[in-house]
């Protein structure tokens, strides 16, 4: 079609008139022109969408493309939001679209959930943790107050206006000081340690570190899943433990995944280098960026891959959900630790893999409602969210 780049970008603009729609539709169905169009979304999604008014309903759009093309969608490998898709497959690819206007759209009238999605909905996660101090005494930091908090031997500790913990040090500990950070589910939290490290911690996560650090090397336990951007101190090595899992750096970015139910550890890359080791540094690999080592859950394995997708394994810090390849299960212990929920199965369940972002902030029935394309259903519950065939 001679036009096909100009009519697509009206489309998503919600400018096309009933006729340009059945135009692109016919477009669609041919598949002549799916690399114009994988392109041309591709560079939408990645332009974000907040000057655009999408108006689309994806439930219409489903329903015109099983009338243009006479038979009913179906999704052999389920897409949630953008995909470049380099396949001809135009019924995957308005799929793709379709939620991706589902989720950009700014239209009053919210599509209507599916049947078997109740309407109890769950929110997302937000900023809170719980902050244990040498002494015991707890602090809940989403209510502290703005300013400083606490005094643990040559250390303070603040809170600034970004919310976020700050430890700033004063000299050297006579006796060294341990602080907890524990995020529950349904969190995260971002501290800067006395060193200048900055930590973000995910949902079911924490920390354990010292308020100032002193002697030939820096040492704190991570449990969960953590982001560090570790100052550098050539003079005192920093090292983080993670169950069997030792990570020593210098000063680098990485990202560490040890959630027990995950299986395999995973430590990723992104700047510097670290050296991760098991049995006590007796079986070790350096990691470069790009990098990520996996260690199995019994800690007698190492295993490296290279050029691993950096953004999707760090895209919490950013707030986003991004599956690649995902399984219905994966996706589900994901959301239930972002949202708090519990999780249950009922039936066989289809496999599946989905693939896509998502932001966090969205409630979790928007997410579903998306997952419920593939024909895989949810029943929410007071206890969580019932996953059904």
């Amino acid at each position: 079609m001679e036009n096909a780049r100009e009519l697509f970008i009206r489309f998503l603009n919600n400018k096309c008139t009933e006729e340009e729609i059945a135009q692109l539709m016919d477009a669609f169905a041919s598949g002549e022109d799916a690399a114009t169009f994988n392109d041309i979304l591709y560079r939408q999604l990645e332009a974000g969408s907040d000057d655009q008014d999408y108006t689309v309903e994806i439930q219409e759009v489903y329903h015109y493309i099983e009338r243009r093309i006479g038979q009913e969608v179906k999704l052999g490998q389920p897409r949630l939001l953008w995909i470049q898709l380099a396949i001809a497959a135009s019924v995957v690819f308005l799929i793709g679209i379709g939620c991706w206007l589902f989720f950009n759209r700014k239209s009053s009238n919210p599509i209507a959930a599916a049947k078997s999605i109740s309407t109890k909905d769950f929110e997302p996660g937000s900023a809170k943790a719980i902050l244990t101090l040498a002494n015991g005494d707890v602090v809940g930091l989403d209510s502290a107050g703005i300013g400083a908090l606490a005094k643990q031997g040559p250390a303070s500790i603040s809170k600034p206006d970004s919310g976020q913990l700050v430890y700033s040090a004063n000299g050297t500990p006579a006796k060294i000081l341990y602080n907890t950070i524990t995020v529950p589910r349904g969190g995260h939290y971002e501290v800067t340690l006395s060193d200048g490290t900055k930590v973000w911690l995910n949902a079911a996560s924490s920390i354990h570190f010292p308020t100032a650090f002193a002697g030939s090397q820096r040492v704190v336990e991570i449990t969960g899943e953590a982001y560090l951007e570790v100052a550098k101190q050539t003079s005192m090595p920093f090292t983080v433990k993670s169950g069997v899992t030792e990570i020593k750096v210098l000063g680098t970015h990485f990202n560490i995944n040890s959630y027990p139910e995950e299986g395999d550890a995973k430590v990723t890359l992104l700047e510097g280098k670290v050296v991760v080791s098991i049995h006590q540094g007796h079986d070790s690999r350096l990691l470069n960026p790009g990098q990520q080592a996996r260690i199995n859950p019994a800690g007698n394995n190492i295993s490296v891959l290279a050029d691993v997708d950096t953004e999707s394994e760090i895209a919490w810090k950013s707030n986003l959900f991004y599956f690649k390849n995902a399984d219905i299960k994966a996706i589900m212990r994901e959301l239930g630790r972002w949202y708090n929920i519990e999780v249950s199965y009922e039936g066989v369940i289809p496999e599946r893999a989905f693939s896509g972002k998502i932001s966090r902030n969205t409630n979790i029935s928007n997410v579903l409602k998306i997952l419920e394309q593939s024909k895989i259903h949810f029943r929410v519950t007071p206890q969580g969210i019932v996953v059904t065939p």
